[in-house]
Protein backbone atom coordinates (compact mmCIF):
# COMPACT_ATOMS: atom_id res chain seq x y z
CA UNK A 1 0.00 0.00 0.00
CA UNK A 2 2.99 2.23 0.62
CA UNK A 3 5.24 1.40 -2.04
CA UNK A 4 4.63 4.59 -3.80
CA UNK A 5 8.61 6.03 -4.37
CA UNK A 6 9.38 9.31 -2.82
CA UNK A 7 11.16 11.99 -4.68
CA UNK A 8 12.43 13.79 -1.69
CA UNK A 9 12.47 13.60 2.25
CA UNK A 10 9.38 15.62 2.45
CA UNK A 11 6.87 13.92 0.00
CA UNK A 12 5.50 17.14 -1.88
CA UNK A 13 4.02 14.79 -4.12
CA UNK A 14 2.40 12.73 -1.81
CA UNK A 15 1.53 15.06 0.80
CA UNK A 16 -0.66 17.13 -2.40
CA UNK A 17 -2.42 13.40 -3.16
CA UNK A 18 -3.20 13.22 0.38
CA UNK A 19 -4.81 16.57 0.19
CA UNK A 20 -7.20 15.76 -3.01
CA UNK A 21 -7.87 12.36 -1.39
CA UNK A 22 -9.25 14.24 1.80
CA UNK A 23 -11.43 16.80 0.24
CA UNK A 24 -15.20 15.81 0.90
CA UNK A 25 -16.49 14.44 4.07
CA UNK A 26 -13.29 15.47 6.25
CA UNK A 27 -12.85 19.00 4.74
CA UNK A 28 -14.78 21.02 7.11
CA UNK A 29 -12.45 19.43 10.14
CA UNK A 30 -9.50 20.10 7.76
CA UNK A 31 -10.48 23.99 6.94
CA UNK A 32 -10.76 24.43 11.27
CA UNK A 33 -7.13 22.07 11.58
CA UNK A 34 -5.38 23.81 8.94
CA UNK A 35 -6.59 27.36 10.76
CA UNK A 36 -5.36 26.01 14.22
CA UNK A 37 -2.36 24.63 12.46
CA UNK A 38 -1.01 27.01 9.87
CA UNK A 39 0.94 25.30 7.25
CA UNK A 40 4.64 26.20 7.22
CA UNK A 41 5.42 27.58 3.15
CA UNK A 42 9.29 26.59 3.37
CA UNK A 43 10.89 22.88 4.25
CA UNK A 44 14.46 22.76 4.93
CA UNK A 45 16.67 20.01 2.77
CA UNK A 46 19.85 19.05 4.02
CA UNK A 47 22.74 17.71 1.14
CA UNK A 48 26.57 16.57 1.85
CA UNK A 49 29.50 17.82 0.30
CA UNK A 50 33.43 17.57 0.40
CA UNK A 51 34.38 20.09 3.11
CA UNK A 52 37.23 21.57 1.20
CA UNK A 53 34.84 21.94 -1.67
CA UNK A 54 32.09 23.90 0.92
CA UNK A 55 35.60 26.28 1.78
CA UNK A 56 35.64 26.90 -1.89
CA UNK A 57 32.08 27.35 -2.14
CA UNK A 58 31.99 29.82 0.80
CA UNK A 59 34.82 31.99 -0.63
CA UNK A 60 32.76 32.33 -3.74
CA UNK A 61 29.82 33.33 -1.93
CA UNK A 62 32.18 35.89 0.01
CA UNK A 63 33.59 37.36 -3.11
CA UNK A 64 30.02 37.72 -4.73
CA UNK A 65 28.92 39.48 -1.73
CA UNK A 66 31.68 42.01 -1.06
CA UNK A 67 32.74 42.79 -4.46
CA UNK A 68 29.03 43.26 -5.91
CA UNK A 69 27.91 44.99 -2.54
CA UNK A 70 24.64 41.81 -2.96
CA UNK A 71 23.17 40.10 0.61
CA UNK A 72 24.84 36.90 -1.51
CA UNK A 73 24.46 33.57 0.94
CA UNK A 74 25.24 30.37 0.64
CA UNK A 75 21.31 29.64 0.13
CA UNK A 76 21.20 31.86 -2.52
CA UNK A 77 23.72 30.00 -4.37
CA UNK A 78 21.88 26.53 -3.95
CA UNK A 79 18.79 28.00 -4.73
CA UNK A 80 20.19 29.26 -8.05
CA UNK A 81 21.81 26.52 -9.18
CA UNK A 82 18.14 24.24 -8.14
CA UNK A 83 16.61 27.24 -10.70
CA UNK A 84 19.35 25.88 -13.12
CA UNK A 85 18.44 22.53 -13.24
CA UNK A 86 14.59 23.29 -13.12
CA UNK A 87 15.00 25.74 -16.22
CA UNK A 88 16.77 22.97 -17.46
CA UNK A 89 13.84 20.54 -17.75
CA UNK A 90 10.92 22.90 -18.33
CA UNK A 91 12.01 24.75 -20.81
CA UNK A 92 13.72 21.69 -23.01
CA UNK A 93 11.32 19.11 -21.32
CA UNK A 94 13.59 16.22 -22.95
CA UNK A 95 14.17 13.40 -20.64
CA UNK A 96 16.80 11.90 -21.87
CA UNK A 97 18.79 15.17 -21.88
CA UNK A 98 17.62 15.64 -18.83
CA UNK A 99 18.84 12.02 -17.46
CA UNK A 100 22.48 12.55 -19.29
CA UNK A 101 22.56 15.94 -17.56
CA UNK A 102 21.55 14.16 -13.96
CA UNK A 103 24.15 11.02 -15.10
CA UNK A 104 27.21 13.45 -16.25
CA UNK A 105 27.58 14.85 -12.83
CA UNK A 106 28.77 11.86 -11.22
CA UNK A 107 32.40 11.03 -11.53
CA UNK A 108 31.00 7.50 -10.48
CA UNK A 109 27.81 5.55 -10.65
CA UNK A 110 25.31 7.00 -9.15
CA UNK A 111 24.38 5.61 -5.87
CA UNK A 112 21.03 6.78 -5.36
CA UNK A 113 19.00 6.07 -1.64
CA UNK A 114 16.06 8.08 -0.23
CA UNK A 115 16.68 10.92 2.42
CA UNK A 116 14.59 9.69 5.38
CA UNK A 117 16.50 10.96 8.36
CA UNK A 118 13.77 12.61 9.69
CA UNK A 119 15.30 16.08 11.80
CA UNK A 120 17.65 17.95 10.40
CA UNK A 121 20.93 19.63 12.42
CA UNK A 122 22.67 22.66 11.56
CA UNK A 123 23.81 24.52 8.71
CA UNK A 124 27.07 23.25 8.89
CA UNK A 125 28.16 19.80 10.53
CA UNK A 126 31.99 18.56 9.99
CA UNK A 127 31.92 15.28 9.83
CA UNK A 128 35.29 13.12 10.79
CA UNK A 129 34.89 11.19 7.04
CA UNK A 130 36.49 15.47 5.33
CA UNK A 131 32.15 15.93 4.50
CA UNK A 132 29.70 18.51 5.33
CA UNK A 133 25.99 18.65 5.69
CA UNK A 134 24.58 21.54 4.76
CA UNK A 135 20.56 22.51 5.50
CA UNK A 136 18.99 25.09 2.98
CA UNK A 137 15.25 26.29 2.59
CA UNK A 138 12.93 25.97 -0.54
CA UNK A 139 9.89 27.18 -0.95
CA UNK A 140 7.16 23.58 -0.79
CA UNK A 141 5.70 25.22 -4.14
CA UNK A 142 9.26 25.19 -5.83
CA UNK A 143 10.45 22.04 -3.87
CA UNK A 144 7.26 19.95 -5.21
CA UNK A 145 8.45 21.29 -9.31
CA UNK A 146 11.35 19.07 -8.98
CA UNK A 147 9.87 16.36 -7.15
CA UNK A 148 7.32 16.12 -10.27
CA UNK A 149 10.45 16.67 -12.51
CA UNK A 150 11.93 13.37 -11.42
CA UNK A 151 8.71 11.81 -10.77
CA UNK A 152 8.24 12.00 -14.81
CA UNK A 153 11.75 11.25 -15.48
CA UNK A 154 11.15 7.67 -13.18
CA UNK A 155 8.45 7.34 -15.14
CA UNK A 156 9.94 7.60 -18.33
CA UNK A 157 13.29 6.20 -17.82
CA UNK A 158 12.91 3.77 -14.22
CA UNK A 159 15.79 5.95 -12.90
CA UNK A 160 14.55 6.73 -9.14
CA UNK A 161 16.61 9.62 -7.97
CA UNK A 162 15.42 12.01 -4.95
CA UNK A 163 15.79 15.99 -5.10
CA UNK A 164 18.39 16.18 -2.33
CA UNK A 165 20.56 13.79 -4.43
CA UNK A 166 20.02 15.90 -7.31
CA UNK A 167 20.86 19.34 -5.84
CA UNK A 168 23.80 17.60 -3.87
CA UNK A 169 25.63 16.52 -7.41
CA UNK A 170 24.49 19.94 -8.80
CA UNK A 171 26.13 22.26 -6.20
CA UNK A 172 29.57 19.90 -6.25
CA UNK A 173 29.81 19.39 -9.74
CA UNK A 174 29.20 23.42 -10.41
CA UNK A 175 32.57 23.64 -7.42
CA UNK A 176 34.61 21.19 -9.22
CA UNK A 177 33.70 22.54 -12.48
CA UNK A 178 34.56 26.44 -11.51
CA UNK A 179 38.36 25.40 -9.00
CA UNK A 180 39.09 24.21 -12.49
CA UNK A 181 38.55 26.94 -14.45
CA UNK A 182 36.28 25.92 -16.90
CA UNK A 183 33.38 28.10 -16.09
CA UNK A 184 34.88 31.56 -16.97
CA UNK A 185 31.37 33.60 -17.09
CA UNK A 186 29.72 31.96 -13.52
CA UNK A 187 30.39 34.79 -11.46
CA UNK A 188 28.53 37.23 -13.78
CA UNK A 189 25.90 35.25 -14.53
CA UNK A 190 25.19 34.38 -10.84
CA UNK A 191 24.87 38.33 -10.32
CA UNK A 192 23.14 38.90 -13.41
CA UNK A 193 20.36 36.07 -12.52
CA UNK A 194 20.58 37.41 -8.55
CA UNK A 195 19.76 41.01 -9.60
CA UNK A 196 16.68 39.47 -11.92
CA UNK A 197 15.14 38.19 -9.22
CA UNK A 198 15.73 40.40 -6.73
CA UNK A 199 14.25 43.30 -8.90
CA UNK A 200 10.91 41.48 -8.86
CA UNK A 201 10.52 41.09 -5.15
Amino acid sequence: MNSRLKFSSHDLIGLELKKVQSKGVDSFFLRILDKLVPDTKTCDFQIKMPTYLLLRATALVDFISEEYELDFALGVFIWILYRDFIGRAYNYNNQMELYNFIYSMSNKELEIKDYRNGGFIINKDKEQSGESKITFSLTKKEALKGELVLGDLYESSSFHITLEKVIELHVIHFIKEYKKGNLPNAVADIVRYYKKISSKE
